[in-house]
């Protein structure tokens, strides 16, 4: 059996009824999801969203196949091939691709001497290799389309003096065309019913012996990065090596949520 992690760190949150949010972990791996609702007026699957159902799905299925020593590709292929056929069957037809739930992905796992990233949409992997060197992979075309939409519902709460997510109500238009660009040439890439090409999606790999720790994130958590908490992503792992939940329950030294989203990471560092 690969025993490549130890000292493993996780935390999901959310402050919404329900989270969208899902992540994993053993020996030889970890993973976080970051389920996003469709902008339908319907939940099919789930009565607080489909989007919770979809992540918490994919979860239970890399849980299951993942210690095997599955390939994490095929899995989440045949997954998704088994969610539509439930989802067709309760929703009668496929709705357009922005009414139906989808779910960025960050999953680091071993294979032999080697370890591997897949990712999709705007979850975070981060990599610390034995020489120092940090390396951050996540979708940049998703964070923009984000942004956007964030700068338009602050330019029209402000100018309307109202409470920044009511300003969501009038930008629909926009989320509905960002939502469209999902899995489209030019747009951005993430787990869904309708796409099922994932054997096109870059995978990075490292040498086992080069790496010393790793963290998988939801941009709900990683977005600490832009609050001037921790200066770069090697410190982050550092409060989360020396701070863990357990440490640091409050979350008085690593804050773990934002207010407008789910958060969640998985945490670990390799053995010697």
């Amino acid at each position: 059996m690969s025993t490549l992690f130890q000292n493993i760190q996780h935390f999901s949150h959310t402050q919404k009824p329900v989270n969208e949010d899902a992540c994993g972990f053993g020996r030889s791996f970890l993973f976080v999801l970051d389920g996003a609702t469709g902008l339908g007026k319907r939940e099919f699957m789930h009565a607080g969203s489909d989007a919770h159902w979809l992540s918490g799905s994919i979860r239970d299925r890399l849980l299951r196949e993942l210690p095997q020593g599955s390939d994490p590709i095929i899995v989440l292929k045949e997954e998704l091939h088994q969610l539509r056929s439930q989802y067709l069957q309760a929703a009668r037809t496929m709705p357009s691709a922005a009414e139906t739930p989808s779910a960025c992905i960050a999953l680091f796992y071993e294979r032999g001497d080697w370890l591997y990233y897949f990712g999709m949409g705007d979850c975070y992997g981060v990599v610390e290799l034995k020489n120092g060197q940090v390396e951050v992979i996540s979708d940049p075309i998703l964070e923009e389309l984000d942004q956007q939409a964030l700068m338009r519902m602050k330019e029209i709460s402000r100018k309307q003096q109202i409470p920044f997510f009511e300003a969501r109500r009038q930008i629909q238009e926009l989320l509905m065309h960002n939502r469209m660009c999902r899995n489209q040439p030019g747009g951005y890439h993430a787990l869904d019913l309708e796409w099922d090409r994932l054997e096109e999606i870059e995978i990075h790999q490292w040498k086992k012996s080069d790496v010393r720790r790793v963290l998988c994130a939801s941009d709900g958590f990683y977005e600490i990065m832009s609050y001037g908490i921790v200066d770069d992503p090697k410190e982050l792992m550092d409060q989360l090596s020396l701070h863990g939940q357990d440490a640091d329950a409050q979350a008085e030294r690593c804050p773990r949520f934002k207010h407008r989203d789910d958060c969640t990471y998985v945490y670990a560092e390799t053995e010697e």
